[in-house]
């Protein structure tokens, strides 16, 4: 049977994660801290009895080493992911644990022997995604035609942009954030930017987290193509969590205001979500 680990495998994705690889016929193993704001009672219910359960720090060699023997496919899902200022850990748990993956295959192929990696990345990666503005294109004779458009159709692809009008902006000055004024606004006219679909090759990290996750690329990519080591990268956008001891997560870099049952993200995002309890029931 062959042997796949998710690292973060108690985790909401990887809770899910696991469950599909069971009934797929994977022999599954976890490697969990069990990070206690994460899970503050201790291991969830939901961790099935088939997977082989390990308590541990994808960052420490000895949890690593025990969790990878004999392993084919590795989805490493585990991450720091928070608002504080403790920098350093995001790198540590986030890039050092993808880097100590592929240092440990490398030097130990046969107790190791990893065929592939899927890592998770963030669509932090992109920080707050490219914008054009609207006035400015009209003031310049270019009309902007709409060509295609994500599911809440607020935020869209155009034809007729000119070199230079898609661009990435600053982040919002905190006077302005102190008046409540979440829009992103041209710095040549003042006016309210439009976001435009985010394409793969966006990437401007703002934030330690997104910079850990950008560096886990970076890594997948060079070392991966180096030692002939299968990876891709998934660049996970918000989710929500509605039940049990699951709460609302919005992986964002806007403000999430709720009302209604819907979730609606301001500024950068500028999309809406609808509530949907998808935890574990």
């Amino acid at each position: 049977m062959t042997r796949v680990l998710v690292t973060g495998g108690a985790g909401f994705i990887g809770s899910w994660t696991v469950d599909l690889l069971l009934e797929k016929g994977y022999d599954v193993r976890i490697l969990d801290s069990l990070q206690p704001r994460v899970h503050p009672h201790g291991a969830p219910p939901w961790l099935p009895a088939a997977a082989h359960f390990i308590q541990g720090d994808v960052a420490e060699r000895v949890d690593l080493e025990a969790a990878l023997e004999g392993v084919r496919y590795v989805i490493h899902l585990a991450a720091y992911q928070d608002y504080m200022p403790d920098f350093s850990r995001f790198i540590h748990t986030n890039a050092a644990s993808s880097a100590l993956l592929f240092e440990l295959i490398v030097a130990d192929p046969r107790r190791f022997p990893v065929r592939k990696i899927v890592f998770a990345s963030s669509q932090s990666v992109c920080g707050e995604g490219q914008y054009v503005c609207p006035r400015c294109a009209a003031n310049a004779g270019r009309a902007l035609r709409v060509t295609a458009s994500e599911q809440s159709g607020r935020v869209h692809a155009y034809a007729g942009l000119a070199p230079g009008d898609a661009f990435t902006p600053q982040p919002r000055a905190l006077e302005q954030l102190q008046r409540g004024d979440w829009d992103l606004r041209c710095p040549a006219c003042g006016g309210v930017l439009a976001p435009l679909l985010i394409e793969e090759h966006t990437v401007s990290p703002g934030t330690a987290y997104a910079i850990s996750k950008y560096a886990i690329e970076l890594l997948a990519d060079r070392l991966g193509r180096r030692y002939g080591i299968p990876t891709a990268c998934m660049r996970y956008t918000p989710l929500v969590a509605l039940d049990g001891e699951a709460a609302l997560g919005l992986d964002i870099t806007g403000c999430a205001h709720l009302w209604g049952g819907e979730a609606a993200l301001l500024g950068d995002l500028a999309q809406r979500l609808d509530r949907q309890g998808l935890g574990h029931q």
